[in-house]
């Protein structure tokens, strides 16, 4: 095998295919990157742990064609150290590889791909088209309520709806609940929902472009989702068994409604929180909703601070307390300035959503006062 290629396009499929590559594992090979020709003008990169798998193909000059698979960490450390000068990958006997580039040689030793696991083949019809930006953000507003309790599989993983083109991320971890509706592309009349790794999400959001508009496809099959953005593929497995009816957990009836200002009331927290995190780990906040607005406390052992926020009120006053990082993180998912917060009494969950929005909702449940 025997290619050349540019700094940048090598650059390029790394830092996608990267994020696939084995950090812990028994099986050495999965900390490689297996490179192999296509043409004679493609070079397909694939990296995977076994729970997710991407590949990127990039622009070479293919003057013998091959595959080799390479330590990813030490391949990549040496494209970044070389200069933006035509780059010689060169593999001979017993996989055994020379990198050349200007005045630079670098001789490492590769592994046969024949150790290397294949992709799965992903057979079955794209069902949806969805813009990378629109997911980019889906993701961004749902991820921070996924589980990070391994005994409770599923919670690992968001929930994926599919209703024709209308589709939906849900995510809970027992404290929170957050869903971020959106609309994809589909010439299928299709009901699914499926259970995506959060992991999976989370390395995905990476290589999406937050304010791009150009489409990718997700096809499925039982066990599988892939997610072709055309020069990359994301592979991933899908988590099995059934997903919390978070239908049934939100409520639809409040008695105390607020309209506040985001970043007035992130910012108040935020410095409640200074004193909130010296207690004892449950970062506790008070809040008081009158018809003054809001009052924000929290005390310590260090001290104690008290925060008023402009807010318009109705119904009933309120005195209910919160895990301010929770709190703040359905704050700042909220892509809106001005919110809308719903309180039934002081034992029942709050509503975050925008305030003139329909697409978004956070869940959070409140502390109890003694």
């Amino acid at each position: 095998m025997k290619i050349l290629f540019t700094r940048e396009s090598m650059l390029y499929g790394l830092q996608r295919v990267e994020k696939a590559v084995a950090s812990k594992t028994t099986l050495p090979i999965l900390t490689g990157i297996c490179f192999e020709t296509l043409n004679s003008t493609k070079l397909r990169l694939i990296a995977t742990d076994l729970e997710i798998g991407i590949e990127c193909i990039i622009p070479c000059v293919v003057e013998n064609h091959g595959a080799v698979v390479l330590p990813a960490s030490m391949f990549s450390e040496i494209i970044k150290k070389l200069p933006e000068e035509e780059i010689t990958l060169e593999v001979g006997e017993k996989n055994k590889t020379v990198i050349t580039c200007k005045n630079s040689l670098f001789n490492i030793a590769g592994s046969s791909v024949e150790d290397f696991p294949r992709l799965p083949d992903i057979k079955e019809e794209k069902i949806i088209k969805i813009s990378q930006g629109l997911f980019y953000d889906m993701i961004r507003q749902t991820i921070f309520a996924v589980s990070t309790d391994e005994t409770r599989q599923i919670l690992i993983g968001e929930l994926f709806e599919i209703r024709n083109e209308r589709i939906k991320l849900v995510a809970l971890d027992g404290y929170r609940i957050a869903v971020r509706e959106g609309r994809g592309e589909s010439s299928l009349n299709l009901e699914r929902d499926v259970i995506i790794p959060g992991k999976t999400l989370n390395e995905f959001a990476k290589i999406l472009s937050p304010n791009n508009d150009e489409y990718f496809t997700v096809s499925l099959t039982e066990n599988q989702i892939l997610f072709d953005m055309g020069d990359t593929r994301v592979v991933s497995r899908l988590l099995h068994g059934e997903f919390v009816n978070y239908n049934q957990v939100i409520p639809k009836q409040f008695n105390t409604v607020v309209e506040v200002n985001k970043s007035s009331m992130i910012n108040s927290i935020e410095r409640a929180y200074l004193v909130a995190r010296e207690g004892r780990g449950n970062n506790l906040i008070k809040l008081k909703i009158d018809d003054e607005g809001i009052t924000i406390t929290s005390n310590s052992d260090i001290g104690e601070v008290r925060e008023q926020v402009k807010a318009r009120t109705s119904g009933d006053s309120l005195m209910i307390a919160f895990n301010s990082k929770y709190l703040l993180d359905a704050l700042k998912a909220t892509d809106s300035e001005e919110v809308k917060m719903e309180f039934i009494n002081e034992v029942n969950p709050c509503i975050v959503k925008p305030l003139n929005l329909n697409n978004q909702l956070n869940l959070v449940l409140p502390v109890k006062i003694r």
